[in-house]
């Protein structure tokens, strides 16, 4: 059995030209920054395609509502009241959230610094609209208005957190 006092120590060898050899470097070389790809912001870009279908579908059913309603007064337009012209107008503006929301998700696909501001700016005034919305209705749905606030809120929160993986271009 071998001690470790009874080990015996090779020399050392001396310096050749192969040691003072840059050694090649096990990384890529660095890319120019729009080049580099960033999976972190697909959570947002999913998120604001999934809102912009939302709304788009929301708009259409509200369309489609306003047409009945309509077709139930047989175009009469002095026989509306209030609360059924509010389906025209309803739609309108989940038809202008959907194009804000496609226009979002392709800013930030693209890292483009206005697609983090919208994201912010947009998503705190849906985390406002959204509950308030779903609070004011005949019967309050209190579980989907704590809902339709938190999902926007997760939004600006994740955007916040991504903040430098966007440009200033």
């Amino acid at each position: 059995m071998l001690l470790a006092d009874d080990m015996i120590i090779a020399p050392m060898h001396t310096s050749t030209d192969r040691d003072t050899q840059p050694i090649p470097s096990l990384r890529p070389p660095l890319r120019h920054r729009s080049a580099v790809h960033y999976p972190h912001l697909w959570p947002m870009v999913a998120f604001w395609v999934g809102m912009a279908l939302f709304f788009a579908i929301s708009s259409v059913l509200s369309a489609i509502h306003f047409a009945e309603i309509l077709v139930g007064v047989n175009l009469d337009w002095q026989m509306l009241a209030a609360h059924q012209m509010a389906w025209l107008g309803a739609a309108v503006f989940l038809f202008a959230c959907s194009v804000i929301s496609s226009a979002l998700a392709l800013l930030v696909f693209a890292r483009h610094i206005s697609g983090l501001y919208g994201s912010l700016l947009f998503g705190l005034l849906l985390t406002l609209i959204a509950p308030l919305i779903g609070l004011l209705v005949p019967q309050p749905n209190y579980l989907g208005a704590v809902c339709a606030g938190l999902v926007p809120a997760a939004s600006v929160l994740y955007a916040i957190l991504n903040m430098e993986r966007f440009s200033s271009d």
